[in-house]
């Protein structure tokens, strides 16, 4: 079966996802090709425990564009003239760590992360509802990873592993600190004996859409598209269980990031923490930027 490049952990933004959609379209089809799959990843955090909105924006601005697309009841969209598809996604930025979420429907609260919120309490959230999830550089700061090795050394670890979809291997932006990714996968290997349906994903945590949107892809089997938006979810978990069995049938599928993937994450890292670190917070205090622009 033909595979499909996969990336879906990209912001579109350090702040907010602004636009314009047009060229995160263009570039999605230039750089995943036919049938490819991306999604808009919000921030959930204290600023906005249910997710900033940057899915929603995304999606609306496309609309406003008159793309024609499909509709899949709120978790997603597929534009036929590009054989794309699009899903919703949540970063959920918690007390020890970062958990990313799949396929939930726009404009809902069914999540609520932030500092004080645990991973064992988000998971209850989530409980009963349709969705997929996993771990993103975990062991790159705001990551799950300290947390993660010492519930396995003490032998929690199942609560926080169980019903997990994929971890991220390689994260572009994670190549910014030396380490990190080398780091997610040995972590990734230890689990993989008694979690072996847990699949290895590389992303580019992407957050511009000139310089590193879509940039690092996994290669999924491609979804069957329902009427029903929980069968969607269910066409993504499934695609990376095979994933999974592929990756443990045969480890060389998880490729090395290129050189120039390394350096370009490394770059794009940097402008990105200099935006969020220093550029924001004196945009704010000049007045340029309010919290309703984050």
């Amino acid at each position: 079966m033909d595979l499909i490049k996969a990336s879906l952990h990209e912001h579109l933004g350090t702040n907010t996802y602004k636009g314009p959609a047009k060229r995160v379209i263009e570039t999605a089809r230039a750089r995943l090709g036919p049938g490819g799959m991306f999604a808009v990843t919000s921030t959930a955090d204290d600023r906005c425990p249910h997710g900033d909105r940057r899915y929603e924006k995304f999606e609306d601005s496309v609309k406003k564009l008159g793309y024609a697309l499909i509709d899949l009841n709120g978790r997603g969209f597929y534009l036929p003239s590009y054989s794309l598809i699009c899903l919703n996604s949540t970063e959920a930025e918690i007390k020890d760590g970062s958990v990313l979420v799949l396929g939930l429907q726009r404009d809902s609260n069914v999540l609520t992360a932030g500092k004080n919120v645990t991973h064992h309490e988000l998971f209850a959230q989530l409980t009963g509802v349709k969705h997929s999830k996993g771990y993103v550089h975990t062991h790159f700061p705001g990551g799950s990873g300290a947390f993660l090795e010492k519930e396995i050394e003490e032998e929690r670890g199942r609560g926080c592993l169980e019903g997990i979809s994929f971890v991220e291997v390689r994260n572009r932006s994670a190549y910014l600190i030396p380490g990190s990714n080398k780091k997610a996968y040995d972590f990734y290997k230890r689990i993989s004996q008694d979690y072996p349906l847990i699949a290895p994903v590389t992303w580019t945590d992407g957050h511009s859409v000139r310089y590193d949107f879509c940039s690092l892809t996994t290669e999924l089997s491609p979804l069957i598209l329902f009427e029903s938006s929980e069968e969607i979810v269910d066409e993504l978990n499934l695609a990376f269980r095979k994933r999974a069995e592929a990756c443990i049938a045969s480890p060389n599928l998880i490729k090395e990031a290129s050189l120039t993937d390394k350096l370009g994450g490394f770059f794009a890292a940097s402008a990105h923490a200099a935006n969020l670190k220093f550029l924001r917070p004196l945009a704010m205090k000049l007045g340029i930027m309010t919290e309703k622009d984050w």
